[in-house]
């Protein structure tokens, strides 16, 4: 049985032996408690030098809504904290980039860090975005040295609205038939008014990636039905395939919809053993975690058996939530064991589990049992302490929390949770510097910032005035100064994140601790059973962890590659013609809009620094070296760090269903109340030509200034002026032509060349031509690789033209192409200036006013309709010292449901959430 370990006791150990600890600390045996006592110092150390050389910082965001169409302003609340949720003293910029599935960021800024919190907005404009899957993404530099799992990162779908678009149907799945797999596919097509699209003559392409496996000419059915039937070879990917339905009817003008197809194979099921603590130990009895993930990223519930070599059933198991589930069982010396799923179409596969090690230890830790203990047992440990003490350490947030010398004579102990912090915690087996076993568990004291809020009154009509109290207060009542955003959203247009999935507690204090993707994490905050419990439990043991690696603790520490950036600089270096450091070189820098001009000396090796530099919005600050002598350096060079943004994950198989599919109708109705504004101001807020992903049609091309390539008949696709340039934010042709042309990319040929290409079935050529003195135009070559080429099209600053055209054919290419327009026809030239640099950083933006209007007591309604989605947002919401803090705000034409999205966090890390509906609030109150 588990020895409960004394209170009493341990406090005399750590006030006498291990004081500066501040852990439960208990020497066993005869080992001299001067020598435990340097071991345990010596971790402690290791974590403490860690974590002050590599502090941690987490970001969380708040928007105003969970979803966006095209048009909206997406404003955010950014809340930056160290390990344990208080506001991080440390970076002083933030960078929140909005990515697509391109693997490329189509919008990136840089916001200042106050306080721990930051302001802003991203206009969700045509002329930048275009409609399909983005992941909002926030990090600070400093974060890019402990990897991505600390990033705040969230996925949705923006959508156009479209007053006349399709709606889809869609149910999809696979069944074999002689052998081979056939996929099924049902549609129902309707209008934006849910009535049947019915006998109308469709293209039908069916897609895996980019090429197209069927091609059909159908007719919908009377209920709008199109039925879709194909057999697929076995290397199909699955996350790939979607359905692409072409209206062929004129009237439609080419209407087009894309269909992502949400199916899974069962016999493709990817099942994962993971021995909690890490190993599977010969004779000892343990527990295996395991996952069930379904060939769509989601969890599959399954059950099984584990079977020996000899075919032996030796356990089953049976996944509870999400595909997550773990059993006992003790694995025989020289066995090698695999798992069988019980489902018919991969009753024949099997699984194999971790390799059987002949000796090592196993830790088993029970966190689910008692809601008040952990209890730890540890097998196989008198194999280990024979020549030594082991120990057992609790550590959280880079903190020794528990420390416990383990000899051999007792393997079985019970720790108070109170003695660890909210959030993950990770227990540790050492051996000296070498880890024996890992597991992580949750800790959960509820410690965080409980809010309500309390309405002026009872009944709210349109347009109405509403005021709202927000009061915070701890777990025991006392009241919280803090920091809140506050957005208030019509529930008839907006589904509201009622689970919880994506607030501050989930992002900080689950998904920040752990890597990879968790599904719906707002589940294991409303914890009500023993079996809500046991997922999360279950999680703890098959999720990777976040963490300080041993390796990096016991060793010496490295120089961050990251740098911790308080404010903007701009950092460098100036080397001679042999490319070594010049000492103590005069460095100048400048800029034109602000005027701007100040100088520094490089330091020995060369390196200088510029900080407390003006903001900028569309210019580049120059630099220059000069010698010792304030001659500017006609050898050498300036070197400039430039920021070096993380790289872009590939998210393509992580599918975001479009608005059109399955709609629910809050998406119906959001689209429904822009049409209904759009008509009242006729405006074309909406696009009533219907729903075109990712495809050009141009019936009249603008004139541009300056135009100078002439293909007689040929005309461009589309046009776009100087201030079409500066309203795109893009910096170089690159960035430009992966926003303007669908499809851009740059990819590596059969031949081993890089190529600018359209991507496609057979990728097409796409080039670039620039005029020149006398329009002779320079015609951009393939450099020999991909870096080269994009390196090369982004030393085009767009700054420099006043113009582009994008044309179908171009004939000195002989492809498709752009043409630029330069600025006074000067033409396009590299600066090759020695000792000089341009360098653009990426602008810093600021908050701007979240318009909410207002209006005057028995005011006569007149005007445009008021159908805002988003009726509120308060990015800046004080508590005092009594926890409360007030707002106020006016109900739009459709006052009956609103919901309130409450998040934020306190000096001292209390995160508080709350999401409840304003007519709930106002049922409390009549009460």
């Amino acid at each position: 049985m588990p020895r409960s370990i004394s209170l009493t006791h341990l406090v005399v150990v750590v006030m006498t032996t291990f004081a500066s600890l501040g852990s439960s600390v208990k020497a066993a045996g005869n080992y001299q408690t001067q020598t435990l006592n340097d071991t345990l110092q010596k971790i402690k150390a290791g974590l403490d030098t860690m974590r002050k050389h590599l502090p941690v910082e987490k970001v969380y965001l708040h928007t105003n809504k969970p979803n966006y169409s095209l048009g909206d302003t997406l404003w955010f609340k950014g809340y930056v904290t160290d390990a344990n949720g208080r506001p991080s003293k440390l970076s002083g910029l933030l960078y929140v980039e909005l990515n697509d599935d391109s693997t490329e960021a189509v919008r990136r800024i840089s916001l200042p860090i106050k306080e721990g919190a930051v302001r802003g907005q991203i206009p969700l404009t045509r002329v930048i975005f275009h409609e399909g899957a983005y992941t909002l993404r926030a990090y600070t530099n400093w974060q890019q040295n402990l990897g991505d799992s600390y990033f705040f990162s969230r996925r949705f779908y923006l959508a156009v609205p479209a007053a006349s678009a399709w709606l889809v149907k869609s149910v999809a799945n696979i069944n074999k038939i002689d052998g081979r797999e056939q996929l099924n596919v049902e549609l129902k097509l309707s209008d934006s008014d849910r009535k049947p699209l019915a006998l109308k003559d469709v293209e039908v392409k069916l897609y895996e990636g980019r090429f197209y496996l069927l091609k059909e000419v159908m007719r919908t059915g009377v209920d709008g039905s199109i039925k879709l039937r194909k057999k697929l070879r076995d290397s199909v990917d699955i996350s790939y395939l979607r359905v692409q339905v072409t209206s062929l009817d004129k009237k439609d003008k080419n209407k087009r919809i894309q269909i992502p197809l949400n199916v899974a194979r069962e016999r493709k099921i990817d099942l994962q053993f993971l021995p909690e603590g890490g190993n599977l130990v010969a004779g000892l009895i343990s527990k295996v975690g395991f996952k069930a993930i379904g060939e769509d990223g989601h969890g599959v519930n399954i059950s099984g058996d584990i079977l020996d070599s000899r075919g032996q059933k030796v356990a089953t198991f049976a996944s509870g939530y999400k595909g997550m589930g773990n059993f006992m069982f003790a694995p025989v010396a020289g066995e090698r064991y695999t798992a069988t799923i019980n489902k018919q179409n991969i009753s024949t596969k099997t699984f194999n589990l971790p390799a059987v090690q002949q000796v090592g230890t196993v830790m088993q830790v029970d966190a689910v049992s008692d809601t008040a203990n952990i209890s730890i047992n540890l097998q196989g440990i008198k194999n280990f302490t024979a020549d030594g003490t082991c120990y057992l350490i609790g550590s959280s947030a880079g903190k020794v929390q528990y420390a416990q010398a383990i000899d051999g004579n007792e393997s079985s102990f019970v720790l108070p949770k109170t003695l660890l912090a909210t959030g993950v915690v990770r227990f540790t087996l050492l051996k000296g510097s070498r880890p024996l076993n890992d597991r992580v568990v949750f800790i959960d004291h509820w410690d965080r910032a409980f809010i309500n809020v309390k309405p002026h009154k009872s009944i709210y009509g349109r347009r109405d005035s509403v005021a709202l109290e927000i009061s915070v207060k701890d777990r025991i009542g006392m009241p919280l100064k803090g920091n809140f955003s506050v957005s208030v959203t019509d529930d008839s247009q907006v589904k509201a994140d009622v689970g919880g999935n994506f607030n501050i507690a989930a992002s900080l204090l689950l998904k920040a601790g752990l890597k990879g993707t968790i599904e719906e994490p707002g589940y294991y905050f409303k914890r009500k059973d023993q079996a809500s419990l046991q997922a999360l439990d279950n999680l703890m043991l098959t999720q990777g962890w976040v963490g300080y690696d041993w390796k990096d603790v016991f060793g010496a520490p490295s120089t961050p590659k990251f740098v911790l950036e308080k404010d903007l600089k701009i950092t460098g270096k100036v080397v001679d013609a042999w490319n070594k450091p010049m000492p103590n070189a005069p460095v100048m820098i400048s800029s034109q809009k602000p005027t701007f001009v100040t100088t520094t000396m490089a330091d020995a090796d060369g390196k200088f620094t510029f900080s407390g530099l003006p903001a900028i919005d569309s210019g580049s600050f120059f630099l220059q070296a000069n010698n010792k002598n304030g001659k500017h350096i006609k050898f050498g060079g300036l070197i400039v760090n430039k920021f070096r943004a993380p790289d872009v994950p590939d998210t393509q198989n992580d599918v975001v269903t479009p608005r059109y599919v399955n709609s629910n109708d809050e998406q119906l109705n959001y689209v429904a109340r822009i049409a209904q504004r759009a008509n009242a101001d006729n405006t074309d807020d909406v696009i009533t030509a219907g729903t075109l992903l990712r495809n050009v049609t141009v019936n009249n091309v603008k004139p541009i200034k300056g135009s100078w390539y002439n293909m007689g008949s040929i005309k461009p696709t589309a046009a776009f002026d100087e201030r079409d340039i500066q309203e795109s934010t893009v910096t170089d042709l690159y960035q430009f032509a992966k926003q303007k042309q669908p499809g851009f990319k740059v990819i590596r040929g059969r031949d081993g060349l890089a190529k600018s290409v359209i991507d496609g079935r057979t990728p097409t050529r796409f080039g670039f031509v620039v005029d020149g003195p006398n329009f002779l135009p320079m015609i951009i070559t393939d450099p020999t690789s991909v870096d080269e080429l994009i390196d090369e099209l982004k030393n085009f600053k767009m700054a420099t033209f006043s113009g582009a055209e994008i044309y179908p054919w171009i004939e000195e290419l002989k492809s498709p192409g752009i043409a630029l327009i330069s600025k006074s026809d000067a033409g396009w030239f590299r600066n090759n200036t020695t000792g000089t640099a341009k360098y653009r950083p990426l602008p810093l933006m600021y908050p701007q006013q979240f318009y909410s209007p207002r209006y005057k007591a028995g005011e006569p309604i007149v005007g445009l309709p008021d159908y805002r989605s988003t009726i509120y947002w308060a990015p800046d919401v004080y508590t005092d010292f009594n926890g409360i803090a007030t707002v106020s705000f006016c109900t739009s034409d459709l006052p009956a449901n609103y919901t309130i999205n409450i998040q934020g966090n306190t000096p001292d890390g209390e995160l508080g959430s709350a999401v409840l509906k304003l007519q709930e609030a106002v049922k409390t109150v009549v009460k």
